[in-house]
């Protein structure tokens, strides 16, 4: 009986615990559960993940897309109403992509951090993942001009390097509008999960 009573005392215990947390620090301890969810391999993750955030919704907080000079590793408070999403939040981000990012910025424009970056740490899906999420907004260029066209413009720019041009590389992104709605939600869902 004593392994029983330890286990009920020790839970009891841990349920006091996070019911105070919980109720004196909502934010915190739902954004404690979510960084824990998001590194998790569990099946159930993602269902855990959007389940926090409507419950943050619910508290009437706003939660933003990741920001490419702002995110931080994960989730950040801005205020007691607004949350920022973290770069670990997307898919296809490598464990060594978010240290290179941070790192490096802050970016001037997606080309500067394409340029910037180094190529073997922040691949082409992470590219994609961070122009398709919103991440790389703000640049005033459409999702779908990064996303089609950052890899070309990596390949041209190595070019560039191998031949010790002088001057600024130029890339000439071709117009080729922006996605529909739809498309960019669906992206959205395919890379933050919602």
């Amino acid at each position: 009986y004593a392994f029983n009573k330890s286990h009920s005392i020790g839970y009891s215990f841990l349920g006091y615990q996070t019911a105070y947390l919980k109720t004196h620090y909502p934010i915190e301890f739902l954004i404690t559960n979510l960084a824990f969810e998001a590194a998790s391999l569990s099946p159930k993750a993602k269902d855990n993940i959007i389940q926090i955030k409507n419950e943050l919704r619910e508290m009437g907080v706003t939660i933003l897309p990741p920001n490419i000079n702002k995110s931080g590793m994960t989730y950040t408070i801005i205020d007691d109403k607004t949350l920022l999403m973290g770069l670990d939040s997307l898919k296809f981000i490598g464990k060594d992509a978010i240290p290179e990012i941070m790192e490096k910025r802050p970016f001037k424009s997606f080309s500067d951090f394409l340029t910037k970056v180094d190529g073997r740490k922040v691949r082409a899906p992470a590219v994609c993942a961070l122009a398709a999420s919103g991440c790389l907004d703000i640049y005033g260029m459409s999702r779908k001009q990064m996303f089609l066209y950052a890899g070309d413009f990596k390949k041209k720019l190595q070019l560039w390097n191998k031949k010790e041009r002088e001057g600024e590389f130029q890339y000439p992104f071709p117009d080729v509008g922006e996605w529909t709605s739809s498309e960019k939600f669906a992206m959205e869902a395919n890379y933050l999960g919602e």
